[in-house]
């Protein structure tokens, strides 16, 4: 659509271009603002995808504009205002309290060494397989052949005839003596260069990617907090733009053979003395190319893709994060009615604790898979020594103050690449003979009430945090 307005309005359509794709734009807004609103990050990934087209489009627009005598270069003046506002109304928004406060959420970078290798080649968290690695290997190949296509780079090898170059200048070739008017044929269509911006964007994507693995700094921070510093969130959309230039890889390929295939077989014709001037079927080739893609990636890795559904559906081959037990998930849903409305409810968010506002009705003090909230000290002592709680005054202190009234215990288990315990070693290994009282228990999962600190106002309720998250005053 974007390409189109900007043809017409080269075109001197003015008005009327605006008007022709109304009904475009509409349905694109109509889909732009059920991303957005399903969630807000998709209004950065859609910038981070069309930001190149975008800009090149506004530059083409001023330069234009400036060549033009009258008002030109006030018109170039607005274009390029507009330019600078495309650029510098995200950095703002980047800067706003809510954004930021998504980039608090704690994953921290790895090595420049792993930014690098996982940069330009997307790869979902499936188990590795062997049509897994030949679809990375089919991948690349597609890639490198796209971007070379993409940035002309075949143009590099091409050495031509000065005599050929002289004779083209001086109007002594048959191409010089051709109507300029006339239509191109498909094979100078095919010529026609590539719009670069597809490589751009996959540029800009790859490079967030590599930022979120890379070491932490304050620029990532800044940069990656409307995906959580993920990886995998930036990655979803580096597909769309890997997924343009595999596409044009693929028809490289297969022009690439299809003009081979087209001389040979001109070549054994005029050896017969037939007519030469006959062009090889593409179908076949198009056809052929398409198989052995699907063949020799394992038909898109789908062993892989049924282990990762496998992780999910099947309880018996569970993924690293785990799964709730159908007994938790009762145990849960009779929080209604095992604790009162205003109880306030820990434990680790990672392994069940944070369904107690969603299944239970009951306020979590970590309702998100973070333990991060506005009191560092208070999340600290809760995280690294709430085990301590009978030795430890600290810890009532904390559990009064929040109004904390029960304890959801799990048992230690692998979250990913790393134990639960690990990153919360306060929430587990907690003697519960003396200080709690049992309420329910479902699973592996139990449900106690805190006796240890003597009487506790309860904290939880309809209202609790309505002006900050657990622990951000006192």
């Amino acid at each position: 659509v974007g390409r189109r307005f900007t043809t017409d309005l080269r075109a001197g359509d003015g008005v009327r271009a605006f008007m022709r794709r109304i009904p475009q734009a509409v349905f694109l807004l109509i889909g732009t603002l059920g991303l957005v609103g399903a969630h807000p990050s998709a209004a950065f990934s859609i910038l981070a995808l069309l930001i190149a087209p975008l800009l090149a489009s506004l530059a083409s627009f001023a330069r234009r504009a400036y060549e033009r005598d009258g008002r030109g270069q006030l018109a170039a003046l607005a274009w390029g205002a507009l330019a600078l506002g495309v650029v510098a109304a995200p950095l703002l928004a980047l800067s706003s309290s809510k954004i930021q406060a998504m980039g608090a959420y704690r994953r921290d970078g790895s090595n420049w060494g792993e930014a690098f290798a996982h940069a330009f080649l997307p790869y979902p968290p499936f188990t590795s397989t062997p049509s897994s690695t030949y679809w990375t290997l089919i991948q690349l190949l597609l890639l490198v052949a796209g971007i070379a296509a993409t940035a002309r780079l075949h143009a590099l090898w091409r050495r031509p005839d000065p005599l050929e170059r002289a004779a083209e200048q001086a109007g002594l070739t048959q191409e010089a003596d051709e109507d300029e008017g006339a239509p191109a044929s498909s094979d100078e269509e095919e010529a026609l260069p590539l719009p670069c911006w597809p490589l751009v964007s996959y540029l800009i994507l790859a490079g967030l990617t590599g930022l979120a693995y890379a070491p932490n700094s304050a620029l990532r921070t800044y940069l990656l907090a409307p995906w959580y510093k993920d990886a995998r969130r930036i990655m979803g959309v580096e597909d769309i733009a890997l997924t343009i230039l595999m596409a044009v890889g693929t028809a490289a390929i297969i022009h690439a053979l299809h003009a081979a295939w087209t001389r040979s077989l001109q070549r054994i014709l005029a050896e017969r003395g037939v007519d030469d001037e006959i062009e090889a079927p593409r179908w076949p080739i198009q056809v052929g190319v398409g198989l052995l893609i699907l063949v020799l990636s394992g038909f898109g890795a789908i062993d892989a893709r049924n282990t990762a559904v496998a992780y999910v559906y099947d309880p018996a081959h569970l993924g690293k994060p785990g799964m709730a037990t159908t007994g938790e998930l009762a145990m849960l849903r009779r929080m209604k009615y095992t604790t009162a409305p205003n109880a306030l409810i820990l434990g680790d968010p990672i392994a069940g604790a944070a369904y107690s506002e969603i299944l239970g009705g009951r306020k979590a003090v970590f309702p998100q898979l973070s333990t991060v909230n506005a009191d560092g000290a208070s999340q600290k002592v809760l995280t690294q020594h709430f085990h301590d709680i009978a030795t430890d005054p600290e810890v009532c202190e904390v559990v009064r103050r929040l109004g904390i009234t029960h304890f959801y215990e799990e048992e230690d288990g692998a979250y990913y690449n790393f134990m639960r315990s690990a990153r919360n070693p306060g929430l587990y290994g907690v003697d519960t003979s003396s200080g709690f009282e049992l309420v329910d228990a479902g699973g592996t999962a139990k449900l106690w009430k805190i006796t240890a600190c003597g009487d506790i106002t309860p904290g939880g309720g309809r209202d609790a945090f309505a002006t900050g998250v657990p622990g951000g005053g006192s």
